[in-house]
């Protein structure tokens, strides 16, 4: 049986990282997942407890990432998800950040 982030990242084609580590103010930190494309530049990491956002909320913004704090894996989660791509809004990906295609 697949885990629910292996059906989501199926299901809607999504690029995903679960769960997702990253290293800010020398101190490493793990979320849920990063779903790339969608939202912020780098993409929305994904965690269901805000306390581990919001920790270090400030500095993920800074370095081009967006975040949501909601249960991704819980069953029901999978039927509703469009909408929450939809509010969150499909990015173009850029290999290099530096480059602003504006």
């Amino acid at each position: 049986m697949n885990s629910p982030l292996s059906e989501l990242k199926e299901a809607y084609d999504l690029e995903m990282e679960f769960p997702f580590n990253i290293q800010i103010e020398g101190v490493n930190h793990t979320f849920t997942c990063l779903i790339r494309g969608y939202g912020a530049q780098k993409g929305m990491v994904v965690e269901k407890e805000w306390k581990k956002i919001k920790e270090v909320s400030n500095e993920l913004v800074h370095q081009g990432y967006g975040y949501s704090c909601f249960d991704i894996e819980h069953p029901s989660c999978k039927d509703g998800f469009r909408a929450v791509l939809a509010e969150w809004g499909k990015q173009k990906l850029y290999p290099d950040a530096a480059i602003n295609p504006c």
